[in-house]
């Protein structure tokens, strides 16, 4: 007897979907993570091994996680144009992200504890 075919869920499907969108995201992001520090190189910084590294998880982090929260809501030129965005402003869209989850936990937390 040969067994079914298993038919389970892929386990993120937004980006199995997507996949071609997000390796152009995520290699553009490393890019740009490499440009920018060698701008600071330029600059007068002195080369750093872990500076290079922290540039290059920033600059590929904030993009990515704004396509992946973006992609099934928008156009795809709409998510990879805010994953740009995204991209440029690095660690603050980062912080902005983590102001906007903070807030609305909290919200749902104060909703929770009315409630009861």
């Amino acid at each position: 007897m040969t067994k079914p075919p298993s038919r389970t869920k892929p386990m993120f499907p937004w980006l199995t979907k997507n996949l071609e969108a997000f390796a152009l995201i995520g290699l553009i992001s490393v890019a740009s993570g490499i440009a920018q520090y060698l701008m600071k190189m330029k600059a007068g910084v002195h080369f750093s091994i872990l500076a290079l590294v922290g540039e290059i998880t920033v600059s590929f982090s904030a993009p990515t996680i704004c396509a992946a929260l973006v992609i099934d809501h928008a156009p795809i030129g709409v998510t990879v144009g805010l994953a740009g965005v995204a991209g440029h402003m690095g660690a603050r869209f980062i912080g902005l992200l983590d102001n906007v989850l903070t807030k609305r936990a909290a919200a749902l937390l104060d909703a929770a504890g009315d409630k009861k």
